[in-house]
């Protein structure tokens, strides 16, 4: 049986990583579907640069969020590290 302490930590640690990922992977879609809908209509279609789009949009995110991230991250361990008396 999982404990209160076990059950906020997995809680925790789930939402930091929803967090970190979804903007990453929404981001990569959304600039995939743009440049996919570019490349149709222009009638261009080279697979690098549409990964070189991708890539420079991740790269942006990352930029953008990692504060936030990395402030997450650190309430996570700390919360992981206090409770780690109480965890079986």
């Amino acid at each position: 049986m999982i404990d209160d302490a076990t059950y906020e930590v997995l809680r925790q640690g789930f939402e930091v990583l929803f967090l970190a990922c979804v903007p990453v992977v929404a981001v990569t879609a959304i600039a995939g579907l743009l440049f996919a809908i570019l490349q149709s209509a222009t009638s261009i279609h080279d697979s690098a640069s549409a990964y070189a789009v991708r890539l420079i949009a991740v790269c942006c995110v990352i930029y953008v969020i990692a504060q936030s991230v990395s402030l997450n991250l650190m309430a996570f361990f700390q919360l992981a590290f206090s409770n780690l008396g109480g965890i079986h």
